[in-house]
């Protein structure tokens, strides 16, 4: 063992460990169980020879790793999150006593219950574990532009819900910066625009207060019981050097058997056969994902990221027996970010079809008793009934359980298909029935149109982020329609 590696390695840990823990604990609830999975996560870290074998950002990845190890832990246990920030804090938080504070503080819990995953999770990492735009960049792997972009879509959504509040702000000075400067993120020049900016006018200072307020109102930043690093530390060295010592002691028990005794043969090629199994089991990587009621990203642990639609089942399996990183698609639609490695496939089968890639990004949906399958990016490989289709972008194909014929390849019609993953829908000079379809596949309603000349109107309008209101809001207005709610059914009738 290099004393230089040991070192690094020291430097690595004492710098990280906190701020995993810290996030471990966010999932799990319990200090104890949050040490063990940082602890974990550094030894798998040691010994897969982490200098040579990371590619991606170092942090990036232990953040994904402690998620995933977290994970893992609550599925395997079978037990439910011990601690949920959002309504732990909604129990601890009491709002002022007048009326106006208190309907405040409700629309704001419905407000961010109503965020993207994506973007709540960039405002939780910002509000609960005060990272800084550039960490939190680093942690999802993402832009500093992009983590900027999501604070200013949920800071946008909470101004849209609590309009009533802060309309007088919206005008006031450049609503970006000041949001920059509540969350902390403006520079020295930025900062002193503000200051001058509130000491311009007293009603700027009494709009600045509120949406002061609102901020500080929201959950504040998790108490993380406190760890002793060096501590961690020794423990850490403890184990690991337990794991070297046995693998030693193993060896050199094993060469005395096969001396003294030929019929002990058979022992030590089943202890053999016992410890290979072991070993595979304890590299191997499972991860089990779902979503009901709303879109869910995540990282997979090989590196590559799943969107998911509402109400999907997926499951990744990687053993260091088996060269391909297997998922299985049980039900609903998923979009693929595929992390490139020419040595280990990706490799996913949802009913009778396979679908083999090397890294690349595609759209998977299962409906009843078929499978489609869009191309984004790179090649993908479909397999059915002993026949192979490949894949370029721009193509799609929907295979049947019960095809045995060839099945055509297509080209895509729109890019529609992709609407769940950024929430954005960029109609330009769209049939509405073909707008309504996929209202009806985002939101969970049955919108029809009443009259059958409505369904060829020409739709032109961008969507980001809109709720079904906003977006039939500009559809009525657009073509002079009404539109008529009962339950789960929408009418657009003259």
């Amino acid at each position: 063992m290099s004393e230089n590696k040991e070192k690094k390695f020291e430097q690595l840990f004492r710098a990280h460990y906190k701020e995993l823990h810290r996030y471990a604990y966010r999932y799990l609830g319990d200090s104890d169980v949050a040490e063990e999975v940082v602890q974990q996560v550094f030894l798998r870290l040691w010994e897969r020879d982490w200098e040579e074998q990371i590619h991606t950002s170092l942090k990036a990845y232990l953040y994904r790793a402690i998620y995933n190890e977290s994970m893992n832990v609550i599925k395997k246990e079978q037990r439910k999150l011990q601690y949920q920030v959002q309504e732990q804090h909604r129990q601890d938080f009491v709002p002022a006593v007048d009326e106006s504070t208190r309907d405040l503080n409700e629309k704001l819990q419905v407000a961010l219950a109503e965020l993207p995953e994506k973007s709540r999770t960039v405002f939780e990492l910002s509000r609960f574990q005060e990272m800084k735009y550039k960490d939190i960049a680093i942690t999802l792997d993402l832009s500093i532009k992009t983590v900027e972009g999501h604070m200013s879509r949920v800071l946008k959504h909470l101004r849209i819900e609590l309009i009533d509040y802060l309309l007088s702000y919206l005008y006031a000075m450049n609503k970006e910066l000041l949001e920059k400067y509540i969350v902390g993120e403006t520079n020295e020049l930025e900062t002193a625009m503000i200051q001058n900016w509130l000491e311009e006018d007293a009603k700027n200072k009494e709009e600045y207060i509120k949406m002061k307020n609102m901020w500080d109102s929201l959950p504040k930043p998790l108490v993380v019981p406190d760890v002793d690093v060096d501590k961690a530390w020794a423990d850490f060295k403890a184990v690991r050097d337990s794991r070297a010592s046995d693998t030693v002691v193993i060896s050199k028990k094993t060469a005395s058997v096969i001396k003294w005794s030929w019929w002990l043969a058979a022992s030590v090629l089943i202890l053999c056969a016992v410890g290979f199994y072991v070993f595979d089991q304890s590299h191997r990587e499972e991860m089990y994902l779902s979503s009901t009621g709303q879109v869910r990203q995540d990282s997979l642990p090989d590196g590559s990221v799943v969107t998911l639609n509402k109400n999907t089942e997926l499951a990744y399996s990687s053993r260091w027996t088996n060269k391909n990183r297997n998922v299985s698609l049980k039900k609903g639609e998923v979009f693929f970010q595929v992390h490139k490695d020419k040595k280990h496939p990706f490799v996913i089968e949802t009913g009778k079809t396979k679908i083999t890639v090397l890294g690349t990004s595609f759209n998977v949906r299962r409906i009843s008793d078929a499978t489609e399958v869009i191309v984004s990016t790179g090649l993908v490989k479909v397999g059915y009934a002993n026949k192979e289709v490949f894949l370029r972008p721009q193509q799609m194909i929907t295979i049947r359980d019960n095809d045995t014929l060839k099945v055509e390849k297509e080209p895509v019609k729109d890019q529609f298909y992709k609407y769940y993953v950024d929430r954005v829908f960029d109609f330009e000079n769209t049939p509405l029935q073909r707008v309504v379809e996929l209202l009806n596949r985002a939101y969970d309603y049955k919108i029809i149109i009443d009259h059958s000349s409505d369904q060829k109107l020409l739709l032109t309008a961008k969507f980001e982020q809109n709720s079904l209101t906003e977006i039939l809001k500009v559809i009525s207005s657009t073509f002079g329609l009404k539109v008529n709610v009962k339950d789960r059914e929408i009418h657009l009738t003259r």
